[in-house]
């Protein structure tokens, strides 16, 4: 999670450096740019509610040595891994073709 966090910061300060000292502000980008921030948004919320919520407890079940609940928490993690996954994905395809748009 170190690695998650620090890449989180390194996206959003590069990419809002990028939109304010190369593109002179939100105005001067196009509507592909914004859509790439609405997707990264909404994976750094993924992340968080993942990281603060249903990671939390899977670990506090893992010590309490309650496997179901852990199992329960787990599968929520990984169905919060596979939205980030298709949301990076569309990013990737949004910033690859948007400037054809």
């Amino acid at each position: 999670f170190p690695w998650v966090w620090a890449a989180i910061l390194v996206l959003l300060a590069s990419g809002y450096f990028m939109v304010f000292a190369g593109f002179g502000g939100f105005a001067g980008i196009g509507p592909h740019v914004h859509a790439m921030q609405g997707t990264g948004i909404l994976m750094v919320l993924a992340f968080l509610h993942l990281y603060f919520a249903p990671w939390r407890r899977l670990r506090a079940a893992l010590a309490a040595g309650d496997l179901a609940a852990a199992a329960k928490n787990l599968e929520q993690i990984r169905q919060i891994v596979r939205i980030n996954l298709v949301l990076g994905l569309l990013t990737v395809v949004i910033g690859a073709t948007g400037r054809y748009w």
